[in-house]
């Protein structure tokens, strides 16, 4: 049994934890339940709002501890208005052998193994463009659009352009893909893989995979694809913004198609790069075609959906508690 400050740490701990696995189930059904409609948003409203789904459970878990753990905390709220409403019996004491150790146990062993396994992947990722780094030469070809020279040609005949690296990403482009196309193709490519390094996009969507990780495996690999997807869109509209026609981009997009035909698709994972080519071709080219683009970001029902899934949360977490108590130690 442990009494105190200490005592008090590890109930916020718990508490924590609950609340942040709560919220990741009603997200990540709300998501699953409604994330067709995404389609109908512009890309970059796309991308705020998948960053919400992904990091709305980490605040709300912030929130819902503060208000249950507080009023014990401060002695002048003990008996207020939310302590009668919601509170954390015996916060300062813990006991190891109860359901609470349990719980931070077992989100402690996913974390630390969600850590260790995303470091060593991104580790084994950064030595590879280590030695890509040393087999390519930057592009005597490139136009001067690409600023410091951030574009290098690697030596293979697989058509293929990317953009990878963490906090000095760098575009990549093979003599494969640039020997195949047009001049104005390629100053596409490169326009679309500068708009991914400008916007750190590698370092970004490895973040976003590893705060998508924490739901479960189906709805995390939605929410990647359809992360990897907006952020292809934004890119491409990026090109369309320099005053580049979308006819001639969804026509780069498909020769590139063409040409990668005859090789073995590349298998589906969460890469620290950003490709030129992509699955989604069809939602690629069709949101290139259209005149609007779609909605803004829903600013209105996004502070809703945050309200309702605290509230939701916060009396959740405290049911949970008072049930559970009385059938296990606490």
């Amino acid at each position: 049994m442990i009494l105190g400050k200490l005592a008090f740490y590890l109930n916020v701990f718990t508490v924590g934890v609950l609340s942040l696995w709560l919220s990741l189930i009603f997200i990540g059904i709300t998501f699953r339940l409604s994330g067709s409609v995404l389609s109908t948003f512009t890309a970059k409203a796309k991308r705020r709002i998948l960053w919400f789904i992904v990091l709305t459970p980490w605040l709300i878990a912030v929130i819902v501890t503060l208000v249950l753990m507080m009023p014990a905390r401060l002695d002048s709220y003990a008996n207020g208005f939310i302590a009668t409403l919601v509170h954390w019996h015996h916060a300062y004491t813990f006991s190891l052998t109860s359901w609470h150790a349990l719980t931070m146990a077992l989100f402690s062993s996913v974390f630390i193994f969600g850590v260790i396994h995303r470091m060593l992947s991104v580790r084994k990722n950064l030595h590879r463009l280590d030695l890509l780094a040393q087999f390519s030469t930057t592009d005597d070809q490139a136009s001067e659009i690409l600023e410091s020279n951030w574009l290098s040609t690697i030596e293979s005949r697989l058509p293929q352009a990317f953009t990878a690296g963490l906090f000095q990403p760098r575009c990549y482009v093979t003599t494969g893909l640039r020997d195949s196309i047009s001049t104005n193709e390629y100053t596409i490519i490169q326009l679309h893989e500068q708009a991914h390094r400008r916007r750190f996009d590698p370092l970004k969507k490895l973040l976003f995979a590893f705060f998508g990780s924490f739901f479960s495996r189906v709805i995390g690999e939605q929410l990647n694809v359809a992360m990897e997807l907006a952020m292809e869109q934004c890119a491409d509209e990026a090109v369309l913004n320099t005053g580049k026609e979308a006819s001639a981009i969804a026509k780069t997009l498909l020769k590139v198609t063409r040409l990668t035909m005859a090789y073995t698709p590349k298998q589906a994972s969460v890469q620290p790069a950003c490709d030129f080519l992509t699955p989604q071709l069809d939602e690629r080219v069709t949101y290139l075609m259209r005149e609007q683009k779609g909605r803004a970001f829903p600013v209105l029902i996004t502070s809703c959906l945050f309200v309702l899934v605290t509230v939701v949360c916060l009396l959740s977490v405290d049911t949970l508690h008072h049930v559970t108590e009385k059938f296990f130690i606490h």
